[in-house]
């Protein structure tokens, strides 16, 4: 039998075995809690941490308040057990400062124990929800939480109704994929796979009849042997907006929406939609991600920069995270940005075109039969300005695009070529450019700059200068998705200039362990957790060119074989899959034939 002086704790009172209230749970609940599964129940500081966690993280959800990932609030949980333990060192010390650090720390145990995610406020919608948690970050925690929204949990409740409805409901054409594929499943899981996978194949030519049988038998051959049931966590690709010629002659547009993740590639559809708006572009994606049951895994989203894709407010980003309940870390395009910078470097030097094409270009084109190809004659450098043959810095630009596949050069990349650009020799140029540049320092942001630690080619010098940034400076209460860098700013700007704490929430996102970053940068790579960092960094796609394959891919198969929009998307998952198992065209790239015995 346990006695209450048996659960007391040394400044916290008796240890509870729940927590309860209407308030969100306070610094000093959590520790009582933890106590009682770490003492009474005799469970690890960890596993201590996590039932407290996950009772922490349900009244959180309750009140409909987008929190940090839960192995973080494990971390804040461990970090004031810490911070009690210290202190429990010295409590039969009588002195002056060791008396002064236990009365602090008992009158911090009222306040909230904040687990909100940096951005929750811009994340939520309800404006009572957002009173409510600004409220409880006082002293005192103002405020509780009244009973539940009957309204909106009628209204969830027949969304997950609605959507459980749609998931058990089985169409014909599947009911013909149980029927052709039933002799096949006494077999093994393989060989099933293999009968669908044959089978979808041929539904290339077949009649657009035909086409959902063999599109829903790759869809169920995709998930069964490929990407998606692997995935640890994924990426999201949805942004690239193309406007198409439909079956009446008329044009609408369409959205390539791809995941992506480590070493896997997945087309989710190309949907057709009723508006080039933000919200019609969010909508679409997340519908997307619930159809394939990965919309939990997504943590990272790449897109194209236009006002569409990031505006403050209507910008699909915005809406797609108010949507999916928490924050995404956010990949622009790396070559969408280049293009833009060398969009404005044109325009500056030969003036903007009226219409999609370059006039001079045109003109170039409808000339060249005319000329005579084999009499060309290269100039000489005696026939070039003096400015082309001294100095080719109109080439600072060339090595960054083709470096703008890698997430960990995006940092060093970017703040190096927005230097460049203020050295260039024209003016109008380099104004031009770095003020179209300066809007796009995506990298640049304390959420991004963690990044460059994992760049190889940056001294370890900078690196150990990141780390001490990261562990010790303050940032932001809301940082930026992009930093805002004057032109006189940029000369004497380094990489360490802007990390802060809140780098860390990169690591939270990708559950990357910072264990490294206690050690020394020359040995990070005898660290494990170190090696499978750089894994997970790597996987990241920080351009938008698997989107743009989507894109190539509804172009080709738009009008072809089938007018019905279902059977569309089941032809492209089916191209995709018959894509994957046959990647080229060459002799050698083809299946060789197995031998008879």
């Amino acid at each position: 039998m346990t006695t209450r002086k048996q659960t007391e704790v040394w400044l916290l009172g008796h240890s509870v075995p729940t927590i309860t209230g209407a308030k969100l749970p306070s610094r000093g609940d959590v520790l009582r809690r933890f106590f009682y599964a770490h003492k009474e129940e005799k469970k690890t500081v960890q596993q201590s941490a996590a039932e407290a966690a996950k009772e922490v993280l349900d009244f959180w959800t309750r009140a409909r308040i987008p929190t940090i990932a839960e192995t973080s609030v494990r971390r804040k949980i461990t970090g004031l057990f810490d911070e009690w333990k210290i202190l429990s060192k010295s409590k039969n010390n009588s002195g002056v400062t060791p008396a002064e650090k236990q009365k602090t720390f008992q009158e911090s145990l009222p306040d909230l124990l904040d687990i909100a995610h940096s951005d929750a406020l811009t994340l939520m919608t309800i404006p009572e929800d957002k009173e409510f948690l600004l409220a409880q970050r006082e002293k005192g925690r103002r405020g509780s939480m009244a009973g539940l929204d009957k309204k909106l949990k009628e209204s969830v409740c027949r969304r997950e109704s609605s959507l459980s409805r749609s998931r058990q409901q089985t169409p014909k054409g599947e009911e013909m994929v149980e029927l052709e594929s039933s002799s096949s499943e006494s077999s093994s899981p393989a060989n099933a796979a293999n009968t669908s996978t044959s089978s979808s194949d041929a539904g290339v030519a077949s009649p657009p009849k035909r086409l959902r049988t063999r599109g829903t038998k790759s869809v169920l051959s995709l998930i069964s042997s490929e990407p998606l049931t692997e995935l640890g966590s994924v990426a999201a690709k949805p942004f690239e907006l193309w406007r198409l010629r439909q079956d009446d002659g008329t044009c609408a547009e369409r959205l390539a929406i791809l995941v992506t993740g480590e070493g896997v590639e997945k087309l989710l559809g190309v949907p057709k939609l009723h508006s080039g708006t933000g919200d019609a572009a969010a909508t679409a994606v997340f519908e997307a991600l619930q159809d394939w049951g990965v919309q939990e895994r997504v943590v990272t989203m790449c897109f194209d920069t236009t006002s569409a894709n990031t505006g403050a407010i209507n910008g699909a980003c915005t809406i797609l995270q108010q949507k999916i309940g928490r924050p995404l870390v956010s990949l622009a395009c790396r070559h969408h940005v280049h293009e833009l910078v060398l969009e404005k470097a044109f325009s500056t030097c030969l003036g903007s075109s009226s219409g999609p094409e370059i006039t001079i270009f045109s003109r170039f084109k409808d000339y060249w039969s005319y000329i005579n190809q084999s009499a060309i004659n290269p100039p000489t450098n005696e026939d070039l300005p003096e400015t082309l043959v001294s100095k080719r810095d109109d080439l600072i630009q060339v090595l960054r695009w083709f470096e703008s596949t890698v997430p960990s050069y995006a940092p060093a990349n970017d703040l190096g070529f927005a230097k460049d650009i203020l050295q260039y020799h024209d003016e109008s140029i380099r104004k031009a450019c770095f003020t179209t540049l300066s809007r796009h320092f995506w990298y640049l942001s304390e959420d991004l700059i963690g990044l460059s630690l994992f760049d190889s080619r940056l001294p370890v010098s900078d690196k150990q200068a990141i780390v001490q940034a990261i562990l010790y400076d303050e940032g932001a209460e809301e940082p930026a998705k992009r930093i805002n860098l004057p032109s006189s700013q940029v000369p004497a700007a380094t990489l360490p200039s802007f990390a802060t704490k809140n780098s860390l929430r990169l690591f939270e996102a990708l559950d990357i362990k910072t264990d490294f970053l206690s050690a020394n940068p020359r040995k990070w790579q005898e660290e494990e957790s170190y090696v499978e960092a750089c894994r997970r960094i790597e996987g990241l796609r920080v351009v938008n060119d698997t989107a743009e394959r989507g894109v190539a891919l509804i172009q080709s198969f738009n009008l072809r074989l089938t007018k019905d929009e279902e059977q569309r998307q089941f032809l492209l998952q089916v191209v995709e899959a018959h894509r994957h198992q046959q990647p080229g065209t060459s002799k050698a790239s083809l299946p060789r034939p197995s031998r008879p015995q």
